[in-house]
This record gives C-alpha cells, sequence and structure tokens, in this order.
C-alpha cells in the first residue's frame, strides 16, 4: 500500500457500517480519506475516532446527499480546491426500502434507490475518473461495493429485496461497462466489484421484521461477515500491482451453505 501513502481517496455512505469501516481501514493505510455522508456528525465523530490513533493518513467530513446532484457537483469541486483531486473512489452509499416489492412498492421508492444506488454512484465514477485524467493520474481505482444480490434474484424472507437485486445487477453491469470504456481509452485506471455476502450491519434490522426473524431462528449472524472483513478485501484489491486488474470479488463465510 506504500504507493497510495497521502494520496486521496473518497468514500461515500462513511457515516456507518461498511463505509466507516473502509474509511477507518484506508486512514490506516496512509490515505487521505474524505469521507461523505448525509450524517455531518456522524462524520465529524468518525474523524475524531481516526485522529485519536495517530494513524499516518487522515480523514476529511464532507457531508453530501448523493441523491442531489448538485451537491454531488460541488463535493468534488470542493475535492480539487482542497487536495487536488480524487485518486480512489470507493462507491458504498446505498438506499434500500423497507418492503419495497415489485408489485406493492412504490415509484418514488425505486426512483429514490435509483437515484443513491445507480446514479450518484456512476456519477461520482465519472466525476472521480475526470479528477484523475485531468492530472495524468493513470493508477487510479473505482471500486463499487456490491453484494451476492448482484448475479442472484433469492426468495424467501429476500423476496421482498427483489428490486433491490435488480439494483445490484445493474452495478455489476455498470463497473463491466465502465472498464470496457477505460480500455478503449487506453486507460490503466482500474475498476472493480467487491461483493460480499450478507453483512453484520444495522441496516439489516431495518428490512423487514421476516428477514430478522429468519436470520435469529437459523443463527445465520454467526454466519455473517463483519464490516472490517469487508474493508480489508478492499485493501487487498488496492494492494494488487498497478498491472493487475481484480475485476470481481465474491466472498463469503466458509459455513455459509448457499
Amino acid at each position: 500500500m506504500n504507493r497510495w501513502i497521502g494520496r486521496v481517496a473518497l468514500v461515500t455512505g462513511a457515516s456507518a457500517g461498511i463505509g466507516a469501516a473502509i474509511t477507518k481501514e484506508l486512514a490506516r493505510q496512509g490515505m487521505q480519506v474524505v469521507a461523505s455522508a448525509r450524517s455531518l456528525d456522524k462524520l465529524v465523530t468518525l474523524r475524531k475516532e481516526v485522529e485519536s490513533e495517530s494513524w499516518k493518513g487522515s480523514v476529511a467530513p464532507k457531508q453530501c446527499d448523493l441523491s442531489n446532484s448538485a451537491e454531488v457537483e460541488g463535493m468534488f469541486s470542493w475535492i480539487k480546491e482542497k487536495f487536488g483531486g480524487v485518486d480512489v473512489c470507493v462507491n458504498n452509499a446505498g438506499y434500500i426500502s423497507p418492503n419495497c416489492t415489485l408489485l406493492d412498492g412504490h415509484p418514488s421508492e425505486w426512483r429514490k434507490m435509483l437515484e443513491v444506488n445507480i446514479l450518484a454512484s456512476t456519477a461520482c465514477s465519472n466525476l472521480s475518473i475526470k479528477h484523475m485524467m485531468s492530472r495524468s493520474v493513470d493508477d487510479g481505482h473505482i471500486i463499487n461495493i456490491g453484494s451476492l444480490l448482484c448475479h442472484r434474484v433469492v426468495g424467501g424472507c429476500y423476496a421482498k429485496m427483489r428490486f433491490q437485486a435488480a439494483i445490484k445487477h445493474m452495478t455489476a453491469a455498470l463497473t463491466e461497462g465502465l472498464r470496457q470504456e477505460l480500455r478503449e481509452r487506453n486507460s490503466n485506471i482500474r475498476v472493480s466489484l467487491v461483493s460480499p455476502s450478507g453483512v453484520d450491519t444495522s441496516i439489516r434490522s431495518l428490512l423487514c421484521e421476516d428477514l430478522m426473524n429468519e436470520v435469529q431462528n437459523n443463527s445465520e449472524r454467526t454466519q455473517l461477515l463483519n464490516v472490517q472483513e469487508v474493508a480489508d478485501v478492499v485493501v487487498s484489491v488496492l494492494r494488487q500491482k498497478p498491472h493487475l486488474e481484480v475485476h470481481e470479488v465474491f466472498f463469503r463465510p466458509t459455513s455459509q451453505k448457499d
């Protein structure tokens, strides 16, 4: 990770869970991390946690509502002015509407999921790459955080997440599409999709009562990944030599049966 020391990473959805863990790990590795989320208070707390560790890297909180394109553009202008530009972009932010099924869900909820999970992450990738290319940075990295839903449409207690599965399938397609466009321009900027199976985060309790009951009844909590494990995989992707692109990695506990 030595080549990343002092360079700039943007992590969206950084106020809690996977995003907070990735932010701290990148700061531990010596990067200057712009931590983005809607909750400024949580981001400030995160910065204080990192400062208390005396790591080589740092955290700069940046409040941003990713569903607001003007705020997204403003965030990138702020990053360019303060740090010069983005070298690594981790698109982690996501919105999941509880009980948003295909038959009973409302278009306003589908639209919000598309705005945050797809349009915002695509805009962040686009603007990050523009930052890189304007500075002749040819070893930058875009990392999209996916899930097992990037390749599966599941039933059972997960049936209420079928629109989310469609979102994640689109994330996988956009990741590959971005890789192809960069190669067409003879760019060495890398693109990776990091897809964990179930992760033990607070968002799981917000999804639906049936899902949480099944988790508890089947003792699934013992089979969940933790957020630090996801952060470790992100770092392992960044560690690779510049000529090697880990385009996609899917990982899960060895005890998981399906």
